[in-house]
């Protein structure tokens, strides 16, 4: 990471990976940068990963690291759930890249903000170096989000937030895509300077086609995929700072 520089400052990675006979491979990069001047404050990332099923999704213990095993998530079973079908069916991608970009303006008591990310599965169909493809993919796979959020300080004990998030994918050579429409809202009361109590709702919709070749169905991330295009979350809580 760079020393801050007229409220600038970057940092950036590089994880080598690299196989036998194909130093390239599993490699990961990624790169950020953030300024603030006055009431704005901008920040950008990057990521580039090879062979994303391995290098990518595949940092745990328990992952697979054979070609034929998906990292990514599943197609689910009649014993299985779905785990994450908005991008499931991408395991043979040979290169993933996330390119987000964000800005916040402050005024008064008042947040707002907007993201916008693209999130691109390229060379699809690899099935030699990166994972299985039942679905016979090829060519490029996107997704491109965008969000808008706001961030109220009603005093110096109530938090009022809300986002609208709409993300579509795109196919490269076919005709189906997706989109996924979500929006959140969210109180929070500080009983003191370490101890609040929250409540949030997220709604989200999906419609069209997933990466699964399927009707498409709402996953609001961190819950277990709806069997519908539709679900819903409430969540109650008590959070305290040790």
């Amino acid at each position: 990471m760079t020393p801050t520089i007229n409220n600038f400052r970057a940092e950036a990675f590089y994880s080598l990976g690299g196989m036998t006979g194909s130093m390239p491979q599993n490699r990961v990069i990624g790169a950020g940068a953030d300024w603030s001047g006055g009431a704005f404050k901008v920040a950008a990332a990057y990521l580039n990963a090879n062979n994303p099923n391995f290098s990518y999704f595949g940092a745990n213990a328990s992952a697979s690291t054979s070609v034929t095993g998906n990292n990514l998530g599943s197609s689910g079973s009649n014993t299985s759930a779905k785990f994450y079908p908005m991008f499931a069916g991408f395991a043979s991608t040979s290169r993933l890249e996330i390119a987000s970009v964000g800005v916040t303006y402050q005024y008064k008591s008042v947040s707002l903000g907007l993201n916008y990310s693209n999130i691109t599965f390229s060379g699809l169909g690899n099935t030699v170096n990166s994972g299985p493809n039942p679905y016979s993919y090829s060519g490029t796979a996107t997704f491109r989000s965008s969000e808008v959020n706001v961030l109220w300080d009603i005093t110096p004990q109530w938090k009022l937030g809300a986002a609208y998030i709409y993300m579509k994918l795109d196919r490269a050579n076919y005709n189906n895509t997706a989109t996924y429409k979500q929006q959140s809202l969210g109180i929070m009361y500080y009983l003191s300077k370490r101890t609040q109590v929250y409540a949030i709702g997220v709604m989200q919709q999906a419609s069209g086609t997933d990466s699964l070749n399927q009707a498409a169905v709402a996953n609001i991330d961190g819950l277990s995929p709806s069997s519908t295009n539709k679900q819903t979350m409430l969540r109650l809580g008590l959070r305290h700072a040790f």
